[in-house]
């Protein structure tokens, strides 16, 4: 059955019409909470986030952050495959997070991640704040699709192939390939601020959510245990300062993304003890970035 939703839409950019439905376990998501607050479009497009703990009618509102009743507060949903059903009735799935959706019929417009996020820097920009950052700039696109690549098959892939390996070969190649782009970005960032030099773009972004997740997910649940995270001086001090920039941080929560990965009775759950870790520590992302 042929997914609609896979055709490019070019919807119309209006302030106070879309609403983004996201969860905070979720890297993809994460990207476009991260570009919706740092264009400032807090106002004009409205957000919904889902419950972290996924069964297997997921993404639900069910007892979610900002719900009402169990269900979205502007749209009126308690499960994130209405809007999509709402669009196309013989719609297979899946039914992910990001979802833009709009408001005046209902249904999801956009569910790839990086076309929302070169959306919001650049077509919604219209409508976000007057200084609002530069974060596809002209002459740059190659360079940071090229990077989203990067994210896609040597960081993010990996991590998640790890996390949901059940095959020795699977994990051993993603072990082999995620530290070694670790390795490369350690490298890279000795010499550099961000990923483009001096300068915050959406590949940092893409490259952020990973990170985020490296210590907390990736370290103890996939077993991608060689270093942790801080134990690389200048990919740590890169992914410290980007969370200490108020939408970085104002949309990691830590304990969310572990309730993603160790809560709940879906498939996509690792572990079904249902226990929540207590750790690790993560008062050193408060500490002071140097230089900063």
């Amino acid at each position: 059955m042929t997914n609609t939703l896979d055709q490019q839409v070019d919807y119309p950019v209006e302030a106070n019409r879309y609403h983004l439905l996201a969860a905070y376990p979720c890297p993809f998501a994460h990207r476009a909470m991260i570009v919706r607050e740092l264009m400032g479009l807090d106002d004009a497009v409205s957000i919904g986030i889902a419950n972290s703990i996924k069964y297997e009618q997921y993404w639900g509102f069910k007892d979610a952050i900002g719900s009402v009743d169990d269900k979205d507060a502007v749209l009126g949903i308690s499960n994130l495959s209405e809007p999509y059903l709402k669009g196309d009735p013989d719609y297979t799935g899946p039914y992910s997070v990001p979802a833009l959706v709009d408001t005046h019929s209902g249904t999801v417009v956009n569910s790839e991640s990086l076309d929302i996020i070169r959306d919001f820097a650049t077509r919604f920009k219209t409508i976000a704040k007057a200084d609002a950052p530069d974060l596809y700039p002209a002459g740059e696109e190659k360079e940071i699709e090229e990077w989203f690549s990067y994210v896609g098959t040597k960081v993010l892939g990996p991590g998640i192939r790890a996390t949901h390996s059940k095959k020795q070969g699977v994990y051993d190649v993603a072990y082999e390939m995620i530290f070694s782009a670790l390795d490369a970005l350690e490298e890279h960032f000795a010499t550099h601020e961000f990923l483009m030099g001096d300068h915050l773009t959406l590949a940092d972004v893409v490259m952020y959510t990973p990170l985020a997740r490296f210590d907390v997910v990736f370290y103890p649940v996939g077993s991608l245990n060689k270093k942790h995270l801080y134990e690389y001086p200048n990919l740590w001090r890169y992914t410290r300062q980007l969370y200490q920039m108020p939408a970085f941080k104002h949309t990691t929560h830590f304990k969310e993304i572990q309730k993603g990965f160790y809560l709940g009775k879906s498939s996509e759950v690792i572990y079904s003890r249902e226990v929540l870790p207590a750790g690790p520590d993560l008062s050193r992302w408060e500490e002071p970035v140097s230089g900063q």
